[in-house]
């Protein structure tokens, strides 16, 4: 039984994580049925730009993700949406996947997505998603909290693949739990599922 909710839970979001990158991010909270992006940062086009420009800087884990307490908790779930930005804008999923369980099946398939664009020539262009709210659900052991995220998203491009038709996505807003998990010193996403 344990087996069959994993590859249901797998199957699941491989099918929305395709159809999200395609139509959406994550599905709105929002009674619009337009797409929403994966999040990204602007890439400046302007050829005098310099190559720091063009290139994001990776987050740094804030000191007060540190720590076990519910306030570095939510600490640590900024910086994850930080990483997520990070790896749509410069295609490197490293940081994200590092700070991700092998257990996290949606944050696994999303950073394949985001490796399989930028393999394929493609890129996520737009400002990412940013952080309007974050709530620490009760009842829930110290060491493995849930926090409901709220997300706004802004417009993106997306272009798959090389040679491949841009796709525009407008704004939008999102809710998502995140399931964290100790590690001692710091947290590590077990789970990044959309609020229904």
């Amino acid at each position: 039984m344990v087996e069959d909710l994993v590859r249901r839970a797998a199957r699941h979001w491989c099918a929305c994580l395709a159809v999200l990158v395609l139509c959406s991010a994550l599905a709105a909270c929002q009674s619009s049925a337009e797409p929403e992006p994966l999040p990204s940062v602007s890439k400046s086009p302007s050829p005098s730009a310099s190559a720091s420009a063009s290139k994001p800087a990776p987050p740094t884990l804030p000191a007060e993700a540190k720590g076990s307490s519910a306030r570095s908790a939510k600490a640590f779930a900024r910086y994850y949406v930080g990483a997520i930005n990070y790896a749509t804008a410069s295609g490197n999923t490293q940081l994200m996947r590092s700070h991700s369980s092998t257990s996290c099946v949606s944050c696994t398939a999303m950073a394949d997505k985001i490796d399989s664009v930028y393999g394929s020539g493609g890129y996520f262009k737009g400002k990412g998603w940013r952080v309007t709210s974050i709530n620490y659900q009760p009842l829930q052991p110290r060491r493995r909290p849930v926090l409901a995220v709220g997300i706004d998203l802004a417009p993106q491009t997306m272009l798959e693949r090389a040679g491949g038709h841009k796709q525009h996505f407008p704004s939008g807003r999102n809710s998502v739990t995140l399931r964290l998990g100790s590690t001692g010193s710091s947290w590590r996403v077990l789970g990044f599922e959309r609020l229904s």
